[in-house]
């Protein structure tokens, strides 16, 4: 019985690293995705796409953007559209990456 408790708790362990490594490998694919896809917007217009995911993030239901952010970043809301739909595609399937490493 200790030898087969051994076995398990070496496999366990052993498909826990194998996770892992998998885990940082899809990772690192889709940040390699996820720069190839934001490349032709402006640095400018990711950093408010990403202001704009990261107050949806914290308060779904509030006044995502302002007229004061607007002002500041130039951007209206509707031209940070494309952005944010690929930023929150590739945040949703991180999440998801997350949720079945720690499970």
């Amino acid at each position: 019985m200790l030898i087969v408790a051994k076995y398990e708790e070496l496999v366990h362990h052993m498909l826990k690293i194998f996770v892992t490594l998998r885990a940082i490998h899809i990772r690192r694919k889709w940040w390699w995705a996820i720069d190839y896809n934001c490349v032709k917007f402006l640095h400018s217009l990711v950093a408010a796409s990403v202001l704009f995911l990261s107050r949806f993030t914290l308060q779904p239901n509030a006044h995502l953007w302002s007229a004061t952010l607007q002002r500041y970043s130039g951007y209206k809301a509707s031209d940070l559209k494309e952005c944010i739909l690929i930023l929150h595609d590739f945040l949703r399937e991180e999440m998801s990456l997350l949720l079945f490493v720690t499970i």
